[in-house]
This record gives C-alpha cells, sequence and structure tokens, in this order.
C-alpha cells in the first residue's frame, strides 16, 4: 500500500498541515489541488524493471496504473483525514492491463496471451490460432510499487517482473462460432453508393480488419474496431473526390476575339465521412451489414485568363498572367458558442493574410460588416450539425458560401490534433486554411507517405495518416491554385 500521513485537522477546504502522499508534500492546500499535485508527482516517478537479464526505466503509468483522482479527492472531501494522530491511507489506483501488456512486450518481449482474431484466407473469413501467454499479477506488483513509493518515493526498483502463465480469454474454437453466426462476412456487406453514380463495396480484407473478439456482458462477442473503420473510410472518400476542371480563358495582346481554350467542370468533396464510418460500427456492433452513401459538396470550378502576346515581339511565346484577387468575407457566429468573439476575428484577419497562407496564391482577404464572398461562422457545435445534410456536431464544414468553424474544436482542437502534439495555435490556423481552401475550390488531399508534411486540405482534424500536422497550404496547394 502507498501511504498518506497527516497531522491535525483544521480547514474542511483544505488538506491537513504535514499531508504527505508518496513523498509529495500536499499539506495545507485546496483538496482539488493536492489531487493534482499528487497526479503530477507519481507520473514522474521513475521504474526500473529487471526480467531475464534486461533493465529498462518506465513511469507508473507504463505499467498500467494511474492515479484515480475522483477517489482520491473523495477521500479528502469526506474528512478521512481527520484525526490528529498520523494514519496511514491507501492512494486509490486504477489498472489497464492492456497498457502494461504493449509496453512489456515492447521493451522486454513478454508475450501477453492473445484471443484468436479475425483474417481472410482463400476468399473467406477465418479464426486464427490463439496463444498462449504470460500477464502480469496485478497485486504483487502493486504490492512492490507501494513499497517502495513508502522507502524511496523518487524511484522504484523492481527486481523481478511478476509473471504468471495464462491463456487467452477467447479460443479459435469460439471465434470460429463466432464467424459463423454472423451476417456480414460475404460480399457486398458493407456499401457506399457514390456521388458521381455507382457504388463501391469494401472487401472482405477491410471487413475482417474491422472486428476484433471481445468479452462484452460476460460473453464473446465480435465488436467493432471503430478507429479502423474510421481510417479505411476517410481514405476511400478522399480516393473519390473529384477537382473542379477550372475554365481557362484564352485573351490575345491583338484585341482579336477570346476563346474558351478549356471548358470548366465542378468538382465535389466527400463531407462527414465518419458518419458513414460510425454507421458501419454500429450495424458491426448489431451483427448486420449496411448500405451507406457519400454525403458530398460541388465545388464550383474557377475562370482563369491565360494571355497570350501575338504581337510578334517576342514569338513563339506564351505568357500566363496569375489574377490578384481580393476575397471579401464577414463574420458572424450561430448558436451558444464560448470561444471569445473579437479574438476570433482578430485571429482570422491574421490568418487568412498571413504570408504562409492562401495568400501565396496572389489572394487578398478583406473583412465586410455584410454582403462579401463568405460568411466565416463561429458556430456551436450543434449549429454546424444543423447547417446541411453532411456537416457533423464534430467537425467544421464548409456549405456554399458558408465557412462554419466549430466553437468546440476551435477551443479544444481534435483527439488526432492532441494524440500528435498539435497545440492549439497552430490548430485554429489549420482549420480556418482547411475550411476556406474548400471556398476557393480544394477538394480533400490524402497523406502523400510516412512522416510527411500533411496538405492543409488533409482531413488532419480526424486522422494524419501517418504524416505530421501541418497548418498551412503547401507549395504544391498553392501551384494547383495558380
Amino acid at each position: 500500500m502507498i501511504f498518506i500521513f497527516s497531522s491535525a485537522y483544521s480547514d474542511t477546504s483544505k488538506t491537513l498541515d504535514g499531508v504527505v502522499v508518496a513523498g509529495i508534500p500536499v499539506g495545507g492546500i485546496e483538496k482539488s489541488e493536492a489531487v493534482q499535485k499528487v497526479d503530477n508527482g507519481l507520473s514522474k516517478i521513475n521504474i526500473s524493471a529487471r526480467h531475464d537479464g534486461q533493465v529498462n526505466n518506465f513511469i507508473l503509468e507504463d505499467f498500467g496504473f494511474t492515479l484515480d483522482k475522483t477517489q482520491l479527492e473523495n477521500s479528502f472531501a469526506h474528512g478521512r483525514f481527520t484525526r490528529s494522530n498520523n494514519q496511514n491511507i491507501e492512494v486509490p489506483l486504477t489498472f489497464n492491463e492492456s497498457k502494461v501488456s504493449d509496453n512489456l512486450y515492447k521493451f522486454f518481449e513478454v508475450k501477453f496471451p492473445a484471443n484468436s482474431k479475425v483474417f481472410v484466407s482463400d476468399g473467406k473469413a477465418t479464426a486464427s490460432e490463439q496463444q498462449d501467454g504470460f500477464r502480469i499479477d496485478e497485486d504483487q506488483l502493486l504490492t512492490v510499487i507501494q513499497s517502495n513509493l513508502l522507502t524511496n518515493p523518487s524511484s522504484v526498483e523492481i527486481t523481478t517482473l511478476p509473471l504468471i502463465a495464462s491463456e487467452p480469454e477467447i479460443t479459435k474454437e469460439v471465434v470460429t462460432q463466432l464467424i459463423n453466426n454472423s451476417t456480414f462476412f460475404i460480399e457486398d456487406s458493407f456499401t457506399v453508393d457514390l456521388p458521381q453514380g455507382g457504388s463501391y463495396s469494401f472487401p472482405l480484407e477491410n471487413v475482417t480488419s474491422w472486428v476484433k473478439a471481445d468479452i462484452v456482458g460476460g460473453e464473446a462477442k465480435l465488436v467493432a474496431i471503430e478507429d479502423r473503420i474510421l481510417s479505411d473510410v476517410v481514405e476511400h472518400s478522399v480516393s473519390v473526390e473529384q477537382s473542379p476542371v477550372h475554365e481557362i480563358t484564352t485573351e490575345y495582346s491583338s484585341g482579336r476575339q477570346s476563346t474558351i481554350s478549356t471548358k470548366g467542370e465542378p468538382g465535389f468533396i466527400i463531407e462527414a465521412a465518419n458518419l458513414v464510418a460510425e454507421e458501419f460500427a454500429q450495424n458491426i456492433n448489431s451483427n448486420s451489414g449496411f448500405n451507406s452513401f457519400y454525403s458530398s459538396a460541388s465545388i464550383p470550378f474557377r475562370n482563369r485568363t491565360l494571355l497570350v502576346n501575338d504581337l510578334g515581339t517576342t514569338a513563339g511565346s506564351n505568357e500566363s498572367v496569375m489574377i490578384n484577387q481580393t476575397i471579401k468575407y464577414s463574420i458572424e457566429t450561430r448558436g451558444d458558442v464560448s470561444a471569445d468573439l473579437a479574438e476570433f476575428t482578430s485571429l482570422a484577419k491574421v490568418i487568412l493574410n498571413d504570408q504562409r497562407g492562401w495568400t501565396q496564391a496572389g489572394i487578398r482577404f478583406t473583412q465586410v460588416d455584410e454582403g462579401g464572398d463568405f460568411s466565416l461562422i463561429l458556430a456551436s457545435p450543434e449549429e454546424v450539425d444543423a447547417a446541411a445534410v453532411g456537416c457533423s456536431a464534430m467537425w467544421s464544414c464548409r456549405v456554399r458560401k458558408l465557412v462554419l468553424i466549430n466553437d468546440l474544436r476551435w477551443l479544444e482542437t481534435s483527439p488526432a490534433w492532441k494524440a500528435s502534439g498539435g497545440s492549439v495555435s497552430d490548430y485554429r490556423h489549420m482549420v480556418i486554411n482547411h475550411e476556406v481552401g474548400h471556398f476557393l475550390g480544394y477538394g480533400h488531399s490524402k497523406c502523400a507517405g510516412p512522416g510527411q508534411l500533411a496538405n492543409v486540405m488533409q482531413q488532419q482534424s480526424i486522422n494524419l495518416g501517418g504524416c505530421t500536422f501541418n497548418p498551412w497550404p503547401t507549395a504544391s496547394e498553392i501551384a494547383e491554385y495558380n
């Protein structure tokens, strides 16, 4: 056990003077502050572990243990530290075996039991062999860690990993039965209707990778792997999008009649592919296939001018002239938003006219009170969701002349962005450049390869796909506009 030492009780809103938790002094401060201080302190404690002659260093969370902050705060709040004499109180910890199994396999090659999985063999869904392995003896490991924290809180040493030989929970026979009872491991079980007509069926290789066997409510079931489904659906949705063909009018220096040398055709982007992924996951969990459709938004083509010098001064040469544009926009809000509108307005002006942004394509953005080329809207998630079919409360969205920035995303970024270490500031740059990019006629792009800089038109809020986050248009995106 980890112990807390307390002294006399005074202010009920604060911890007692002299309280120490695992070597971390938290006496005489607000109870919520004390909990956070304990959590921060535990996260920095070094754990040295030895197994089969190998030694590696970890932090407490690497071994699957995290502080149960709610329970500790309840202990403070409910007066468990009210006696004048010192008392020993257990620090509540929660345990996540999957976390420790990943780390121990990576650093010590300890194999944990592996359930049977679903894969494709000879064109059919098949169950793999299960694998025996070892599990952590949670109670023994906790005892060792707690004992060390009492004697030397700054460093914990585990001389021998407490492992128990163990069998997997779900065998090949069980998964085979689950496959036989399923209704979606067949051709065309998960399809999407395409905006340009026709449909696409996700192959069995995709579908089998979307499920795993797990224990739910005491029984084995096939459940959806939501992140994998989302990744596959987003990747496919990007592949079917079509960029517009911009109309080019050729004009001549001699003044002769101009001609349309390339006829313009609109393109389209797929909106809210995440909703399709969510529907697929729900139907897997209810043991059924599903036919869905991609919502799309049209991308208008732009009119460009090509000036040809036909006066003979530079015989045989053509000149392409980039037309400088001034695009006007207005600012508004929709719904109950929490972000500061003045700050949003100010940042939008800076971002849109930053030399790293779309200004590289010869565009100037000017704010007007009303009647601009587009409206930049700070909107509540509910208002974004209601703006059009295909928009989602989860993300920002562009609907024709409306560029809607999701208030929640503006304040908190997105899970994928956080996981990649992106800052709030960079996210705000990215989301405005991305959604305004749609207004300029750009569709979505996908990651060009692991470790490469993402295009700003990649759906970085949802999935970086192996690329590194990037808030600004890339050189290739600027060249495409010009």
